[in-house]
């Protein structure tokens, strides 16, 4: 028994592990720059558990080319930024470019997104803690008296007190599921649906207090930017750009942006193709995204630096979002705090003892 769940732990742990990305690129980097062959490179990248790179090594040893593993690997893995960076390699594997001016940017903006995601992290973890403390008291309280005194703690549940106690528990219920929501990272709380509802959009502001949730196509909208402003660095055209990054794009956008190319495909004008399929999100990100193609057709902006300066002010910006929510929580915490949790300790400890007589309790 114990071999086995040493096994399943070793098995587990060597699983890719998305956030040894940086590492993983900066190996593949160095070993490029010292001489090695991006196939080389690359596979020197996958050394070691975890590395995202592992399931581009198994395919190479199947059989297939580099490029078609990375891009089957960008196509099939649920990590974002494991598919921009198997595509960047696909693209620099196909071109016959330079990869590390391309892997450099790709590692330091991938590094800078997680040391956010761990500030975030750090900076709401007091508030996860003060929740957690406040929504053990009710039972912890119950627990002890029921091991003081067990008599009293059934003469207590008896009659009325058998109420309060009830709707005490529900208060706390209901106090746990609304200081979750507050204390839950901001990209763990996407818009609500119902904002689009003019009567019940203001539902979910009630409930989180004006909190401002990250918009997941704002997120998809920058890493999709950026991903094509390095593959159109390495040298292909904008079309053809598209059709690559769109193959793996997820989510909404990705569904938008695949429509659009098969629109231009179809014939219709990129700029328009963008601006049709864009619309239908009804995010200002997304239509930032067709404008910038448009400016470039129309005006001759140069659209790799447009794509990854546009790609850093929304980064920018969900960053600060971010920030500021986490801060916040610790603050809005107390309404739920005043409003339930406090009420459900008085229901559900202090009525059924006053109810049931238990005034000789030595704790």
């Amino acid at each position: 028994m114990i071999r086995r769940l040493f096994a399943l732990t070793r098995r587990r742990s060597a699983q890719p592990d998305p956030s040894r990305l940086p590492d993983a690129i900066r190996r593949v980097r160095d070993g490029v720059r010292g001489g090695l062959s991006l196939n080389q490179a690359v596979r020197r990248g996958a050394d070691g558990d975890g590395s995202p790179l592992q399931p581009v090594v198994v395919r190479l040893d199947s059989g297939q080319p580099l490029a078609d593993a990375l891009e089957e690997t960008a196509a099939c893995t649920a990590s974002t930024e494991v598919a921009c960076c198997c595509l960047v390699l696909a693209v620099q594997s196909r071109t016959g470019g330079d990869p590390i001016p391309a892997l450099a940017s790709l590692e330091e903006r991938i590094r800078n997104r997680v040391s956010a995601a761990r500030e975030a992290s750090a900076l709401s973890a007091q508030a996860r803690m003060s929740s957690r403390a406040l929504l053990m008291l009710t039972p912890g309280f119950l627990l002890v008296l029921a091991l003081v005194d067990p008599v009293g703690m059934r003469r207590a549940l008896a009659g009325p007190g058998k109420l309060a106690m009830g709707a005490g528990l529900v208060l706390q219920m209901l106090g746990g599921l609304w200081i979750r929501r507050i204390v839950r990272p901001p990209s763990e709380c996407p818009r609500s649906r119902l904002s689009g509802v003019p009567v019940l959009r203001a539902l979910p502001a009630l409930v989180s207090f004006g909190r401002r949730g990250i918009s997941p196509v704002a997120a998809e909208v920058a890493q999709t930017a950026e991903v094509l402003s390095l593959v159109l660095g390495a040298g292909l055209s904008p079309s053809r750009g598209l059709e690559v990054v769109a193959s793996s794009a997820q989510g909404s956008f990705g569904a938008a942006l695949r429509g659009a190319v098969l629109g231009i495909r179809a014939g219709t004008a990129r700029s328009t193709a963008l601006a049709d399929s864009m619309s239908s999100l009804q995010d200002p990100d997304a239509t930032r995204f067709a404008d910038v193609f448009t400016s470039s057709d129309k005006l001759g902006v140069p659209l790799a630096s447009s794509l990854r300066a546009m790609s850093d002010d929304i980064v920018e910006s969900l960053q600060a979002t971010a920030s500021e929510e986490v801060r916040k929580s610790s603050v809005r915490v107390l309404v739920p705090l005043g409003l339930l949790i406090l009420p459900s300790f008085v229901l559900s400890c202090l009525v059924p003892l006053l109810l049931g007589g238990l005034e000789g309790i030595s704790l």
